[in-house]
């Protein structure tokens, strides 16, 4: 395997691993707001730690949606010239993640929890935030390719 491929892999392992923590912590604000409503959107019967949600319910968000993306980034890597140069939907990510938040967050304030919502925010804003920032780099990067084209 040469150098080009082992670095394409370790980058789908990282945003893997990234896609993982950013669904395992959407999870982390639903579940409570979902657990704490009346009527409770989702019991669990063992319970668990973390508002009662068994630690399992996250391990499980992680691994699946970790191997969901790695096996999309791997195809999108080795296979796919499709998505070459669309790369204006990234402005969606963080947007529609901020979105997310701010409607479970509300929702966890009107119960009463406002807990929750910390909980919510101290999670998801790294991941707004870098999305947000991935964004404008690659905009700026791709400013300077224009500019260096004229």
């Amino acid at each position: 395997m040469d150098v080009t491929r082992l670095n394409c892999a370790g980058l789908i392992l990282i945003l893997s691993a990234i896609g993982g923590l950013v669904a395992m912590n959407l999870d982390m604000i639903l579940d409570p707001v979902a657990v704490t409503a009346q009527p409770p959107g989702w019991v669990w019967i063992a319970g668990g730690p973390y508002f009662n949600i068994p630690i399992s319910n996250f391990v499980g968000w992680f691994f699946v949606t970790f191997f969901a993306v790695a096996l999309f980034r791997s195809y999108e890597a080795f296979r796919s010239k499709l998505w070459e140069g669309a790369r204006s939907i990234d402005v969606f990510v963080p947007v529609v993640y901020l979105m997310y938040f701010l409607v479970h967050a509300s929702l966890a304030i009107r119960m009463g929890h406002p807990e929750f919502a910390l909980i919510g925010f101290s999670s998801m804003f790294p991941f707004i935030l870098f999305a947000t920032l991935v964004f404008y780099v690659h905009k700026a990067r791709r400013g300077d390719k224009n500019e260096k084209r004229r």
